[in-house]
């Protein structure tokens, strides 16, 4: 498999799997809810702060990892992204639930684009 090919597939992988993270929750809400026995608009302040984030942070960070190499910033916000997920799926309570959103959000928003500079298509 040539190098392009397999950074080509890395890509769509990756746009694969921050799209779930983005809209996956939202379905099952009411059900992480009665998980952390949390009021739903408390649990739905989750995918407020997400949306909220990710807006603010998109063009800052974009454009802050624009000068290194696309697909080296994503393999190590991937690697992020991974920690952020997995500290999502064990939290054991809603602060660590909030606090593995917001690390799993960080490289989301820088992965999103890659490492592009703003104004690259």
């Amino acid at each position: 498999m040539s190098k392009f090919r397999l950074q080509s597939v890395v890509f769509v992988l990756t746009a694969f799997l921050l799209g779930c993270n983005e809209f996956m929750v939202v379905g099952v809400i009411s059900d992480i809810a009665k998980s952390y026995h949390a009021s739903l608009s408390t649990v739905g302040f989750l995918v407020t702060s997400f949306a909220i984030i990710y807006a603010i942070c998109t063009p800052l960070i974009t454009t802050l990892t624009g000068k290194f190499d696309r697909f080296k910033v994503l393999m190590v916000l991937m690697l992020i992204f991974l920690i952020g997920n997995t500290l999502t799926a064990v939290a054991p309570n809603l602060f660590w639930l909030f606090r593995g959103t917001f690390t799993g959000v960080w490289a989301a928003v820088s992965g999103r684009r890659g490492g592009k500079p703003p104004g690259s298509l």
